[in-house]
């Protein structure tokens, strides 16, 4: 935390100890309320600095791997700072909570990439609940069957971009991801889960 910052926050807390101590003391000698609306604007004033804090403090630009247990399926998530790509979000409804309590302790609030291998279930039936909880700004996906018409529906609210051929993108600034997609240019009609694209 920058030094400035956390000199001014701890005035502001000695501030506003002072302020209740006033407060507490008028209230208690004089039974006079005339301290509510100043009790009350910094109160306001605090909770309001608060917010901004937040959103302007320092961020931590280390990239970070995760592998969410999402229960029976999928989830990895490369992160920097309040942003983040995430490979495939499937798995069980018992946990796949995990993810967005992952990206709230992390403070991300921003997915660059939602990238899917396949599309499956157990890859893919937490994309709505993403949705609810994070801006999805891009989704890719290789064009093989799918299980669900309702989360294909939503990738397609989301503008997801069909794998057509193998790839490099940068995300998050400086992470380079090659897109192995051999299987989707051979079209053999295999199965899926033997044709699903690799990221690296």
């Amino acid at each position: 935390m920058i030094p400035i910052f956390k000199n001014f926050l701890s005035i502001l807390f000695l501030i506003f100890l002072a302020v209740v101590g006033i407060s507490v003391y008028l209230f208690m000698r004089n039974k006079d309320r005339a301290f509510i609306p100043l009790f009350s604007l910094f109160l306001c004033f605090a909770i309001l600095f608060s917010g901004i804090y937040n959103r302007i403090k320092p961020q931590d630009n280390t990239i970070k791997i995760a592998f969410i247990n999402v229960g029976q399926g999928d989830c990895t998530v490369i992160s920097k700072g309040r942003s983040a790509v995430i490979f495939d979000y499937g798995g069980s409804s018992s946990h796949r909570y995990n993810l967005i309590d992952y990206l709230n302790k992390n403070s991300i609030d921003t997915v660059e990439l939602l990238a899917l291998t396949h599309l499956h279930n157990d890859h893919t039936n937490g994309i709505k609940t993403l949705v609810r909880n994070a801006y999805v700004e891009k989704v890719i996906y290789p064009p093989f069957d799918y299980d669900s018409v309702e989360i294909m529906s939503t990738i397609t609210e989301l503008r997801g971009q069909v794998i057509e051929r193998s790839d490099t993108i940068t995300v998050l600034e400086d992470v380079r991801i090659e897109i192995l997609a051999d299987a989707v240019e051979e079209n053999d009609g295999t199965d899926a889960n033997e044709r699903c694209v690799c990221y690296r």
